[in-house]
């Protein structure tokens, strides 16, 4: 297992501009992957900040990959159908937030309007922030998600 060195400040408030290293080294090694002030980083794990937003939308790109390369399966075998025919109006809609997150750098695209499930208020071309009350939309969704199984 791979040694992290995360190197943080007594109080961010007090030093604002000290930088706050991480790394699998010592700071004083050069070798961090990351630094950033400790008023960035303490704005950043703030209640829908950027740090729980990158969480979040990690966190929905895996569910889409659970789905798509495990689950399908599992039910389309159960039900001896192909996996293209095990549909969830819940899971096209992770798919197109997916996309955005992935391949268009996190901006709502065009296909916002065949959003059918997720409540969200999306605009195309708006940036994408998964705030924490979206997440909790996104849970009770899939409480109530149905799945479609058809040839």
């Amino acid at each position: 297992m791979e040694k992290h060195v995360v190197t943080l400040p007594i109080d961010p408030q007090k030093y604002p501009n000290q930088k706050i290293y991480i790394g699998h080294t010592h700071p004083d090694e050069g070798n961090a992957q990351s630094v950033m002030s400790a008023a960035k980083a303490a704005a950043g794990a703030q209640r829908d900040g950027e740090f729980p937003d990158i969480i979040a939308k990690a966190l929905l790109i895996r569910m889409y990959a659970e789905w798509d390369e495990r689950y399908r399966h599992q039910i389309a075998e159960e039900f001896s159908v192909e996996p293209k025919c095990v549909r969830s109006d819940l899971v096209g809609d992770l798919r197109r937030v997916r996309h955005w997150i992935v391949h268009s750098k996190s901006v709502v695209g065009a296909d916002v309007t065949k959003i059918c499930v997720l409540p969200w208020k999306l605009v195309e071309g708006d940036a994408l922030r998964v705030t924490s009350a979206m997440f909790r939309e996104f849970v009770d969704c899939i409480n109530s998600m149905q799945v479609k199984v058809g040839t």
